[in-house]
Protein backbone atom coordinates (compact mmCIF):
# COMPACT_ATOMS: atom_id res chain seq x y z
CA UNK A 1 0.00 0.00 0.00
CA UNK A 2 1.88 3.26 -0.93
CA UNK A 3 1.32 6.53 0.86
CA UNK A 4 -0.99 8.11 -1.61
CA UNK A 5 -3.77 5.35 -0.90
CA UNK A 6 -3.33 5.21 2.78
CA UNK A 7 -4.16 9.16 3.09
CA UNK A 8 -7.04 8.45 1.06
CA UNK A 9 -8.25 5.50 2.92
CA UNK A 10 -8.12 8.28 6.14
CA UNK A 11 -9.71 10.57 4.54
CA UNK A 12 -12.99 8.05 3.94
CA UNK A 13 -12.19 7.20 7.48
CA UNK A 14 -12.86 10.52 8.05
CA UNK A 15 -16.19 11.05 6.53
CA UNK A 16 -17.41 7.88 7.98
CA UNK A 17 -16.92 9.92 11.32
CA UNK A 18 -15.38 6.76 12.95
CA UNK A 19 -11.86 9.08 14.20
CA UNK A 20 -11.88 7.25 17.95
CA UNK A 21 -9.49 5.43 19.91
CA UNK A 22 -9.90 2.49 17.70
CA UNK A 23 -9.59 5.03 13.90
CA UNK A 24 -6.53 6.65 15.75
CA UNK A 25 -4.23 2.93 16.06
CA UNK A 26 -5.63 2.30 12.41
CA UNK A 27 -4.59 5.56 11.13
CA UNK A 28 -1.14 4.60 12.68
CA UNK A 29 -1.20 1.24 11.67
CA UNK A 30 -1.60 2.72 7.97
CA UNK A 31 0.81 4.91 8.35
CA UNK A 32 3.35 2.81 9.50
CA UNK A 33 2.50 0.57 6.51
CA UNK A 34 2.86 3.08 4.09
CA UNK A 35 6.37 3.68 5.48
CA UNK A 36 7.62 0.31 5.23
CA UNK A 37 6.41 -0.17 1.52
CA UNK A 38 8.27 2.85 0.51
CA UNK A 39 11.54 1.86 2.66
CA UNK A 40 11.19 -1.56 1.09
CA UNK A 41 10.54 0.21 -2.64
CA UNK A 42 13.32 2.30 -2.37
CA UNK A 43 15.32 -0.90 -1.08
CA UNK A 44 14.83 -2.52 -4.40
CA UNK A 45 15.09 0.37 -6.73
CA UNK A 46 18.82 0.63 -5.64
CA UNK A 47 19.64 -3.01 -5.83
CA UNK A 48 18.45 -2.56 -9.23
CA UNK A 49 20.03 0.49 -10.37
CA UNK A 50 22.48 1.14 -8.41
CA UNK A 51 23.87 -2.10 -5.95
CA UNK A 52 24.35 -5.57 -6.28
CA UNK A 53 21.76 -7.59 -7.54
CA UNK A 54 21.22 -11.60 -7.59
CA UNK A 55 18.40 -13.75 -7.50
CA UNK A 56 17.41 -15.14 -4.32
CA UNK A 57 19.20 -18.58 -3.68
CA UNK A 58 17.19 -21.79 -3.39
CA UNK A 59 18.56 -22.96 -0.04
CA UNK A 60 16.78 -26.46 -0.05
CA UNK A 61 19.38 -27.31 -2.95
CA UNK A 62 22.96 -28.79 -1.69
CA UNK A 63 25.54 -26.08 -1.08
CA UNK A 64 27.70 -26.70 -3.76
CA UNK A 65 24.82 -26.25 -6.23
CA UNK A 66 24.10 -23.34 -4.85
CA UNK A 67 27.31 -21.66 -4.24
CA UNK A 68 29.34 -23.05 -6.89
CA UNK A 69 32.64 -22.11 -7.96
CA UNK A 70 35.54 -23.71 -10.36
CA UNK A 71 39.45 -23.63 -10.63
CA UNK A 72 41.79 -24.64 -13.52
CA UNK A 73 45.42 -25.03 -13.01
CA UNK A 74 47.37 -24.68 -16.51
CA UNK A 75 50.06 -27.10 -16.34
CA UNK A 76 52.06 -25.71 -20.03
CA UNK A 77 54.15 -22.75 -18.43
CA UNK A 78 56.33 -21.92 -20.69
CA UNK A 79 56.33 -18.27 -21.64
CA UNK A 80 58.83 -16.34 -19.25
CA UNK A 81 57.79 -13.28 -20.37
CA UNK A 82 54.13 -13.64 -19.22
CA UNK A 83 52.48 -17.25 -17.94
CA UNK A 84 49.09 -18.08 -16.47
CA UNK A 85 48.95 -20.45 -13.73
CA UNK A 86 45.67 -20.52 -12.82
CA UNK A 87 42.40 -19.31 -13.73
CA UNK A 88 38.73 -19.56 -12.26
CA UNK A 89 35.46 -18.67 -10.65
CA UNK A 90 33.27 -18.54 -7.67
CA UNK A 91 29.71 -17.37 -6.21
CA UNK A 92 30.53 -17.33 -2.65
CA UNK A 93 28.35 -17.94 0.03
CA UNK A 94 27.04 -15.29 2.87
CA UNK A 95 29.76 -14.47 4.83
CA UNK A 96 32.55 -16.67 3.15
CA UNK A 97 35.82 -16.21 4.17
CA UNK A 98 39.24 -17.27 3.00
CA UNK A 99 42.59 -16.70 3.93
CA UNK A 100 44.91 -15.13 5.17
CA UNK A 101 46.44 -17.04 2.34
CA UNK A 102 49.77 -16.70 0.11
CA UNK A 103 50.36 -17.55 -3.26
CA UNK A 104 53.63 -17.44 -5.49
CA UNK A 105 52.01 -15.40 -8.27
CA UNK A 106 50.13 -12.55 -8.97
CA UNK A 107 45.92 -12.72 -8.52
CA UNK A 108 44.32 -10.60 -10.68
CA UNK A 109 40.24 -10.90 -9.85
CA UNK A 110 36.61 -9.16 -11.30
CA UNK A 111 33.88 -8.52 -9.55
CA UNK A 112 31.01 -9.73 -11.84
CA UNK A 113 28.37 -9.12 -8.67
CA UNK A 114 27.66 -8.75 -5.29
CA UNK A 115 30.18 -7.05 -2.23
CA UNK A 116 33.04 -8.20 -0.57
CA UNK A 117 36.33 -7.31 1.33
CA UNK A 118 39.65 -7.57 0.73
CA UNK A 119 42.52 -7.56 3.09
CA UNK A 120 45.74 -6.88 2.51
CA UNK A 121 48.81 -6.75 5.36
CA UNK A 122 46.11 -5.76 7.81
CA UNK A 123 44.26 -3.14 5.98
CA UNK A 124 40.59 -3.65 3.97
CA UNK A 125 39.21 -2.59 1.15
CA UNK A 126 35.91 -2.54 0.95
CA UNK A 127 34.80 -4.25 -2.82
CA UNK A 128 31.53 -4.01 -5.03
CA UNK A 129 30.44 -5.08 -8.39
CA UNK A 130 32.79 -3.83 -11.39
CA UNK A 131 35.93 -3.57 -9.73
CA UNK A 132 39.17 -5.14 -10.53
CA UNK A 133 41.36 -6.20 -7.46
CA UNK A 134 45.19 -7.69 -7.48
CA UNK A 135 47.03 -10.06 -4.66
CA UNK A 136 50.77 -9.61 -4.50
CA UNK A 137 53.07 -12.72 -4.73
CA UNK A 138 53.96 -13.88 -0.78
CA UNK A 139 51.66 -11.46 0.72
CA UNK A 140 49.07 -12.23 3.30
CA UNK A 141 45.32 -11.56 1.32
CA UNK A 142 42.01 -12.52 2.99
CA UNK A 143 38.56 -12.67 0.70
CA UNK A 144 35.49 -11.89 3.31
CA UNK A 145 31.93 -11.99 1.33
CA UNK A 146 29.64 -9.96 2.27
CA UNK A 147 26.17 -11.43 4.71
CA UNK A 148 24.14 -10.01 2.39
CA UNK A 149 25.02 -9.45 -0.88
CA UNK A 150 28.10 -12.05 -1.07
CA UNK A 151 30.44 -11.23 -4.28
CA UNK A 152 31.09 -13.70 -7.26
CA UNK A 153 34.12 -13.00 -9.20
CA UNK A 154 36.43 -14.47 -11.58
CA UNK A 155 39.96 -14.18 -11.18
CA UNK A 156 43.06 -15.38 -13.33
CA UNK A 157 46.50 -16.07 -11.83
CA UNK A 158 49.78 -15.31 -13.45
CA UNK A 159 53.60 -14.47 -13.22
CA UNK A 160 56.90 -14.00 -15.66
CA UNK A 161 59.30 -11.40 -16.67
CA UNK A 162 56.65 -8.67 -17.91
CA UNK A 163 54.10 -9.22 -15.58
CA UNK A 164 55.13 -6.70 -12.77
CA UNK A 165 55.80 -4.05 -14.96
CA UNK A 166 52.74 -4.73 -16.86
CA UNK A 167 50.49 -4.42 -13.99
CA UNK A 168 52.42 -0.97 -13.22
CA UNK A 169 51.13 0.05 -16.77
CA UNK A 170 47.90 -0.93 -15.86
CA UNK A 171 47.75 1.13 -12.48
CA UNK A 172 48.53 -1.38 -9.74
CA UNK A 173 51.48 0.02 -8.42
CA UNK A 174 53.24 -1.12 -5.27
CA UNK A 175 52.54 2.04 -3.43
CA UNK A 176 49.32 0.70 -2.19
CA UNK A 177 47.19 0.63 -5.28
CA UNK A 178 45.12 -3.22 -4.81
CA UNK A 179 41.95 -1.68 -6.29
CA UNK A 180 40.83 -0.64 -9.91
CA UNK A 181 37.29 0.53 -11.72
CA UNK A 182 37.68 1.11 -15.20
CA UNK A 183 35.08 2.92 -17.45
CA UNK A 184 34.34 0.25 -19.97
CA UNK A 185 33.61 -2.63 -17.18
CA UNK A 186 31.74 -5.02 -19.25
CA UNK A 187 34.60 -5.62 -21.71
CA UNK A 188 36.95 -6.54 -18.63
CA UNK A 189 34.46 -8.28 -17.63
CA UNK A 190 34.21 -10.40 -20.81
CA UNK A 191 37.72 -11.05 -21.29
CA UNK A 192 38.09 -12.32 -18.08
CA UNK A 193 35.19 -15.18 -19.08
CA UNK A 194 37.12 -15.73 -22.09
CA UNK A 195 39.66 -16.61 -20.32
CA UNK A 196 37.91 -19.10 -18.15
CA UNK A 197 36.04 -20.33 -20.80
CA UNK A 198 38.35 -22.70 -22.08
CA UNK A 199 37.34 -25.96 -21.16
CA UNK A 200 39.87 -27.95 -22.00
CA UNK A 201 43.47 -28.25 -20.53
CA UNK A 202 45.46 -28.71 -23.31
CA UNK A 203 47.94 -26.91 -25.06
CA UNK A 204 46.03 -24.71 -27.44
CA UNK A 205 43.72 -23.63 -24.28
CA UNK A 206 46.82 -21.92 -22.76
CA UNK A 207 47.71 -20.27 -25.56
CA UNK A 208 43.96 -19.21 -25.74
CA UNK A 209 44.05 -18.03 -22.28
CA UNK A 210 47.53 -16.76 -22.30
CA UNK A 211 46.36 -14.35 -25.50
CA UNK A 212 42.81 -13.13 -23.08
CA UNK A 213 45.49 -12.09 -20.61
CA UNK A 214 47.42 -10.27 -23.23
CA UNK A 215 44.36 -8.76 -24.13
CA UNK A 216 43.38 -7.58 -20.64
CA UNK A 217 46.37 -5.83 -20.37
CA UNK A 218 45.43 -4.09 -23.40
CA UNK A 219 42.60 -2.76 -22.69
CA UNK A 220 44.04 -2.02 -18.98
CA UNK A 221 46.70 0.13 -20.65
CA UNK A 222 44.21 2.11 -22.51
CA UNK A 223 43.16 3.54 -19.53
CA UNK A 224 46.20 4.06 -17.77
CA UNK A 225 48.56 5.97 -19.99
CA UNK A 226 48.71 9.11 -17.66
CA UNK A 227 49.78 7.41 -14.80
CA UNK A 228 51.16 9.75 -11.89
CA UNK A 229 54.53 7.23 -11.66
CA UNK A 230 56.90 7.36 -8.71
CA UNK A 231 60.50 8.77 -9.42
CA UNK A 232 62.21 5.61 -9.33
CA UNK A 233 59.86 4.11 -11.98
CA UNK A 234 60.18 7.25 -13.98
CA UNK A 235 63.73 6.33 -14.16
CA UNK A 236 63.82 2.87 -15.13
CA UNK A 237 61.26 3.91 -18.09
CA UNK A 238 63.83 6.57 -19.76
CA UNK A 239 66.31 4.29 -19.48
CA UNK A 240 64.65 2.25 -21.70
CA UNK A 241 63.75 5.14 -23.86
CA UNK A 242 67.46 6.39 -24.07
CA UNK A 243 68.69 2.35 -24.59
CA UNK A 244 66.03 2.19 -27.78
CA UNK A 245 67.25 5.63 -29.04
CA UNK A 246 70.68 4.58 -28.78
CA UNK A 247 70.12 1.19 -30.27
CA UNK A 248 67.71 2.38 -32.90
CA UNK A 249 68.49 5.78 -33.82
CA UNK A 250 69.76 4.18 -37.70
CA UNK A 251 66.06 3.51 -37.88
CA UNK A 252 63.48 6.04 -39.37
CA UNK A 253 61.80 5.90 -35.26
CA UNK A 254 59.84 9.07 -34.47
CA UNK A 255 59.23 10.15 -30.38
CA UNK A 256 56.00 8.43 -30.76
CA UNK A 257 57.37 5.22 -31.48
CA UNK A 258 59.57 5.36 -28.29
CA UNK A 259 56.47 6.53 -26.28
CA UNK A 260 54.70 3.71 -27.41
CA UNK A 261 57.71 1.30 -26.57
CA UNK A 262 57.56 2.73 -23.12
CA UNK A 263 54.08 2.44 -23.11
CA UNK A 264 53.34 6.03 -22.54
CA UNK A 265 50.90 8.36 -24.90
CA UNK A 266 53.12 10.95 -26.51
CA UNK A 267 52.45 14.43 -24.53
CA UNK A 268 53.07 12.66 -20.96
CA UNK A 269 56.42 10.55 -21.93
CA UNK A 270 57.60 14.09 -24.07
CA UNK A 271 57.30 15.87 -20.24
CA UNK A 272 58.44 12.66 -18.16
CA UNK A 273 61.62 12.49 -20.80
CA UNK A 274 62.37 16.25 -20.46
CA UNK A 275 62.07 16.05 -16.95
CA UNK A 276 64.45 13.35 -16.25
CA UNK A 277 67.24 13.73 -19.02
CA UNK A 278 67.27 17.74 -19.01
CA UNK A 279 66.17 17.83 -22.95
CA UNK A 280 63.23 16.99 -25.45
CA UNK A 281 63.33 12.78 -26.78
CA UNK A 282 63.21 14.84 -30.38
CA UNK A 283 66.26 16.60 -28.89
CA UNK A 284 67.68 13.89 -27.64
CA UNK A 285 67.23 12.03 -31.03
CA UNK A 286 68.68 14.38 -33.32
CA UNK A 287 71.85 14.80 -30.99
CA UNK A 288 72.80 11.09 -31.44
CA UNK A 289 71.49 10.85 -34.87
CA UNK A 290 74.22 14.58 -35.66
CA UNK A 291 76.91 12.89 -33.67
CA UNK A 292 77.18 9.55 -35.02
CA UNK A 293 76.51 11.44 -38.67
CA UNK A 294 79.79 13.76 -37.91
CA UNK A 295 81.75 10.74 -36.85
CA UNK A 296 81.17 8.87 -40.17
CA UNK A 297 81.81 11.87 -42.22
CA UNK A 298 85.16 11.72 -39.81
CA UNK A 299 86.02 8.38 -41.20
CA UNK A 300 85.88 9.04 -44.69
CA UNK A 301 84.28 5.76 -45.88
CA UNK A 302 81.25 6.73 -47.06
CA UNK A 303 78.89 9.35 -49.02
CA UNK A 304 76.87 12.03 -48.01
CA UNK A 305 73.69 10.64 -48.83
CA UNK A 306 74.86 6.94 -47.48
CA UNK A 307 75.50 8.54 -43.69
CA UNK A 308 71.87 10.31 -44.07
CA UNK A 309 70.38 6.85 -44.24
CA UNK A 310 72.65 5.09 -42.01
CA UNK A 311 71.64 7.84 -39.04
CA UNK A 312 67.63 7.67 -39.81
CA UNK A 313 67.15 10.18 -42.38
CA UNK A 314 65.00 9.09 -45.18
CA UNK A 315 65.07 13.09 -46.91
CA UNK A 316 68.76 14.28 -47.46
CA UNK A 317 67.15 18.05 -47.72
CA UNK A 318 65.73 17.21 -43.71
CA UNK A 319 69.13 15.75 -42.68
CA UNK A 320 71.42 18.43 -44.50
CA UNK A 321 69.19 21.21 -43.02
CA UNK A 322 69.03 19.78 -39.80
CA UNK A 323 73.49 18.84 -39.61
CA UNK A 324 73.94 22.90 -41.32
CA UNK A 325 71.75 23.95 -38.02
CA UNK A 326 74.35 22.09 -35.77
CA UNK A 327 77.56 22.03 -36.88
CA UNK A 328 77.39 25.60 -39.11
CA UNK A 329 78.42 23.92 -42.37
CA UNK A 330 76.25 21.55 -44.68
CA UNK A 331 77.61 17.59 -44.75
CA UNK A 332 79.48 18.11 -47.66
CA UNK A 333 81.13 21.23 -46.08
CA UNK A 334 82.09 19.45 -43.55
CA UNK A 335 83.74 16.80 -44.84
CA UNK A 336 85.53 18.67 -47.60
CA UNK A 337 87.33 20.71 -44.66
CA UNK A 338 90.38 19.16 -43.03
CA UNK A 339 90.29 17.33 -39.62
CA UNK A 340 92.69 19.91 -38.10
CA UNK A 341 90.13 22.81 -39.34
CA UNK A 342 87.67 20.57 -38.00
CA UNK A 343 88.93 20.68 -34.56
CA UNK A 344 89.81 24.88 -34.40
CA UNK A 345 85.68 25.17 -35.50
CA UNK A 346 84.41 22.61 -32.74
Amino acid sequence: MTRRKCILLFKFIEKRCIINSIGERLKKQIFKAAEMTDKRDKKIIEWNDEEPYREPVDETKPFDVRYPWELRYNKYIENTQLSIYESGWQYCSPGYKYGPARWGYFLLHFIENGRGTLTVNNTSYKLSRNQVFLTLPDTDTTYTADKELPWHYYWVGFNGLNAKEFLIKSGFIENGIYTKSFSCPEKIFSIFKQINDYNSRDETASLGMLGGLYTLFAEMFKENKNIDLPVTEKESYIDRAVRYINENYGRPITVKNIAEYVGFDRSYFFKMFKEQIGVSPKEYLINQRMSKARSLMKDAEYSCYEICKMVGYEDYSNFSKTFKKRYGKTPKEYMAQPFEADAQTE
